[in-house]
């Protein structure tokens, strides 16, 4: 016991240099540990469960979204700039309940001509699947280099 009545148990371990004291509780926490990875192990898997297997198939373009996302050379990358894509915002732009997609385009340091520079898209859900390009009717044509995308109602009509 030492001066304030409380017991002070420590293990010293004496290396060719110095003494290191090493409280009893990090010795029990570290044998713990040490048993909980030996003993404990995951429970094997049962023969009578079906193993799950994602299918992904591309329905972009069944689904109207046919923009080309453009954000630096296709086949290199030079600068940062190249690397590191758009954007897109999922968000009821019309209000109808439904999800609709703003997709950012990019360009490529070259450039593009002005009559074939990729713009920014805006798809309106079709509320079956399928999805609108109202880029236009938006007034949402823009070219040049975007880079990410943030929505908000700032005229909080909904």
């Amino acid at each position: 016991m030492n001066e304030t009545g409380t017991h002070n148990c420590k293990l010293s371990i004496t290396t060719g240099y110095k003494s290191v004291r090493i409280p009893l509780i990090w010795i029990l926490f570290i044998v713990w540990l040490f048993a909980a990875r030996v003993w404990i192990s995951p429970a094997a898997p049962t023969s009578d469960k079906t193993v799950q297997v994602a299918d992904f198939n591309d329905v972009a373009k069944k689904a109207g979204l046919t923009a080309t996302n453009v954000f630096g050379e296709k086949d290199h990358t030079t600068y940062v700039l190249e690397s590191t894509g758009t954007g897109v915002a999922i968000f009821d732009y019309d209000n109808d309940g439904w999800p609709d997609i703003f997709l950012v385009n990019g360009s490529t340091l070259k450039g593009f001509p002005v009559e074939s520079a990729p713009t920014n898209h805006l798809y309106r859900n079709n509320h079956d699947g399928s999805f609108t390009d109202v880029t236009s009717e938006a007034g949402l044509v823009a070219t040049g280099w975007g880079q990410g995308v943030c929505v908000g109602d700032f005229d909080n009509d909904g």
